[in-house]
């Protein structure tokens, strides 16, 4: 997130490299995630009905609600009624039901949800370059690349490389995406001391990106 709108100001990065970034909004991300960590510890099918019910009204009560008071009272009952809980482990928020609140009805979750990345990457003005590894559970490629082409087509760059690697890029930066950015950027930032190379538009993407996208 930070990255991607950074690079939409002045001043503009030489060049923008995005590491399993995201097209959807905030709270399609989450519904994502928390959907497959619930299957990885095997919620049975009514439990995964109750996950999907929670996270509507989660979402409604996020995006709807200006106030972090009436967000957190909102929460409050939310988690009080529901016998489901959410799947995310202690690292990514609270686990006691107090501390969840207090995360919800932050302003900066609801930023997140409502952060639209691509009207953002339709702003990008630099050479980009967005990897995405074809195991990455949390961002699947599937959902995520067809919105970030789409919004990287309006963009006032004319330099744009959508690379699918085997494995995983989302926290790995594996021998694969290392190359892939080296080679990447040996087309683009000159050796010797002269300007850095943009004309790049329509060139080859690196050998290990896979074709099908």
């Amino acid at each position: 997130m930070a990255g991607v709108i950074a690079a939409t100001a002045p001043p503009f990065p030489v060049f923008l490299v995005l590491v399993s970034t995201t097209g959807l909004p905030g709270h399609e991300s989450f519904g994502i995630e928390q959907r497959w960590l619930a299957e990885k510890r095997n919620y049975d099918p009514q439990a995964l009905l109750d996950l999907d019910e929670y996270l509507a009204r989660l979402t409604e009560i996020v995006l709807s609600e200006p106030s972090p008071a009436l967000r957190a009272a909102r929460s409050r009952v939310l988690i009080s009624e529901s016998d489901v809980g959410l799947p995310r482990n202690a690292a990514s928020f609270p686990l006691n039901p107090e501390g969840q609140i207090r995360f919800f009805s932050s302003r900066w979750w609801r930023d997140y949800f409502l952060f639209r990345p691509d009207s953002v990457l339709a702003q990008v003005r630099s050479p980009v370059l967005v990897l995405m590894g074809e195991g990455d559970p949390l961002t699947p490629y599937q959902q995520h690349i067809p919105v970030i082409q789409l919004a990287l087509e309006e963009a006032p760059t004319d330099d744009v490389t959508v690379c699918l690697v085997p494995g995983l890029t989302q926290h790995s930066f594996s021998q694969i995406v290392l190359g892939v950015i080296e080679e990447w950027l040996l087309h683009r930032v000159s050796t010797v001391p002269r300007p850095v190379i943009m004309e790049r538009a329509g060139a080859d993407p690196p050998e290990a990106c896979l074709e099908d996208l």
